[in-house]
């Protein structure tokens, strides 16, 4: 995994590099974790799998649908 950044309680973006016969397998990994493909993404994740050799760079970004409010950290002061 190459990161992740969290906006708040709202969404996280995720960036990670994967080899390219691991597409198909992050596919069913997102499946086992709830997380649903339709079948035109399943169908591109093998595409990409056996058309490409090299390590590819993907990024998953989730929204989180709720009625919370914002999520507020309080950041302390620095002396100085």
């Amino acid at each position: 995994m190459m990161g992740h950044s969290l906006f708040s309680n709202i969404s996280a973006a995720f960036r990670m590099s994967v080899p390219a016969q691991g597409y198909t397998v992050l596919g069913e990994k997102l499946a086992d974790a709830g997380i649903r493909l339709d079948q035109a993404s399943l169908e591109t994740l093998a595409e990409i799998a056996s058309d490409n050799d090299q390590e590819l760079v993907a990024a998953l970004n989730v929204t989180f649908i709720h009625n919370e409010p914002d999520l507020r950290h309080t950041i302390p002061a620095v002396p100085g």
